[in-house]
Parts: C-alpha cells; structure tokens; sequence
C-alpha cells in the first residue's frame, strides 16, 4: 500500500546475516467445507537480517493453489514499480512551506537536514508525500528493502507456479493515495514527523513486532495509529478491509486453497480482517501442521 517508499526501498541493502524467524508469524488457517485456507499478515518491507521466511508460510505455500495478494502492482518487478511511483507522486504549486506553516515547516527542515537531506528536494512536495519521504530515507538507513519483504519474496516464488490474484484492482489501489483530500495528507505529515522526532523511534519496529509474533503489539499499534491519525486508518486500513470483503469470502468459499496475504496492521481491531470474518462466521486459528477445525 506504501507507494510512496517502493522505490526507495527496492534500493536498499542490509550486509547483516539472516536472523531466524517464528515458524509462523501473523499466519492464521480456516477449513472451509473440506478446504484449508491460509490468511497470512505480513511485513512489506524488511531488512536483510530478517528476511528468511518463516517455515510455517512457506509450508502454507506448498498447500495452496492459488496466492492473493493486496493489489497486484504491489507485487510486480522493480520497474513496474518505478512507473506506479512516478505516475503517483504529486506535485504542488503552492509549495510544503505555505501548505503546513512556518512551525511545522521548520521542525521539518530540522528533521530532514539531521538525515543529512536538502530540504529544497521536497518543496514541491505534497504535506504527506514529503513526510513519507523522509521516513523512507530512515528506513533506508537501516536497510529495509521491498525485495526482502514477505509479499515480494512469496510472489516471486510462486509467480510461475501458482496462481496470483488481488484483493483489489490496480486502479482502485492508486485511487488510495491519488486525491488524498488536504486534511488526510496534513495529518499524516504531522504524524508521521513526530513519529521521527520521538526519541524511542526505530524503523525496526514493525518489523520486529512481526518477527516475534507479537500480535498484542502489533494490536497496541494499529490502535495508537487509528486514534492518532484517524483520517489515515480510516482510508489506509478500515475503507480498504471493508472494500476486500466480498471477494475475500468468494476466496474462502472457493475449493481451490488460497493463501491470501495482506500487511499485518490490516489484521487486529474491530475494523481488522480477524473480527471482519468472525462477524461473517468463521474462526480464524493460528496455524498448525494439524488441520484445523471447521467454523
């Protein structure tokens, strides 16, 4: 869904080892009438260190017939994803400095020269593409790279093998940031650059939330996310779990098995994809080798 830290990141490189994951982090399973479906929260960026995918998802791999995916752009080469970038990124006549105000502009130009970044790269910038940029280097600092994230890795793997589907069209994935009304992309910047003013930021942290399967955490998070920047959850997260319904449940109903895969923040709270199916009568269980029971 991050479009506005892709490119960044497919160009990022960690020289640290691997480091062993869970044998299955964020990965649920639910038998449908004979068939096992596998729901998989995933991490779509991620430093070298932590790439290994877990054995319990690549198992889960082995049992499906067809893979979904958030939207099928997310999923494509790194030069599919350089033209998805440049067709989003906005410009602005009125410029960041007139958009967010003297103060905010200036904690801003602090931020980003503490990165060792002009700030005259981002003047024309949108409020929200502009903060996202700047996070984007500070994930770069540490090595995050799309090529090593859960999506990208399992799409890659399974691309000639099985079948890839989305949750969404291409075209309504874009629609997400594209119009992003002035109050949402305001928001977002003023979270986003406290986030990076605080000083127990890491741009580890949702990566090692899902490396340890640490699903109170990452509930705690998407909570702090959804009351901090509500205009973000609400379009980001809860419009778009709301959207995927009704072609998640044909997925469930399908006897084809499906792993179908979306960002962990997706997963937990009552707008979550967890309580969206437990409303619609299924129980999402943790992965076993075992087969699970029936809803």
């Amino acid at each position: 869904m991050r479009f506005w830290l892709v490119i960044l990141l497919c160009m990022a490189a960690s020289v640290r080892a691997a480091e062993p994951l869970p044998e299955a982090p964020f990965l649920w399973q639910l038998n449908v009438g004979g068939v096992t479906h596998y729901l998989q929260g995933t991490i779509h960026a991620l430093p070298l260190r932590l790439r290994a995918l877990p054995p319990g998802l690549l198992a889960a791999r082995e049992q499906v017939d067809v893979i979904a995916v958030e939207a099928l752009l997310e999923a494509s080469t790194p030069r599919d994803l350089t033209n998805v970038v440049a067709s989003l990124t906005e410009t602005d006549k009125l410029g960041l400095r007139a958009r967010v105000g003297p103060e905010w502009f200036a904690r801003f130009e602090k931020a980003v020269r503490a990165q060792g970044l002009e700030v005259e790269r981002f003047h024309r910038l949108r409020p929200w593409f502009a903060a996202n940029m700047l996070s984007a280097f500070a994930e770069l600092e540490v090595g995050h790279s799309l090529l090593n994230g859960v999506d990208y890795q399992i799409f890659n793997l399974s691309r000639r093998e099985k079948r890839i589907v989305a949750l969404e069209s291409d075209d309504a994935h874009r629609a997400i940031e594209s119009g992003l009304p002035d109050a949402v992309s305001m928001e977002m910047f003023r979270h986003t650059l406290e986030e990076l003013e605080a000083p127990d930021h890491s741009p580890d942290r949702l990566a090692e939330l899902w490396r340890r399967n640490d699903q109170a955490g990452m509930q705690a998070l998407a909570a702090r996310v959804r009351r901090d920047s509500p205009g973000f959850y609400s379009r980001f997260i809860a419009e778009r779990n709301a959207a995927w319904q009704p072609r998640l449940l044909k997925m469930l109903r399908s006897d084809q098995p499906h792993l179908i895969m979306a960002g962990a923040l997706h997963m937990p709270g009552p707008q979550g994809l967890l309580a969206m199916l437990g409303r619609a009568g299924y129980r999402p269980q943790p992965f076993s080798p075992a087969p699970p029971s029936a809803p």
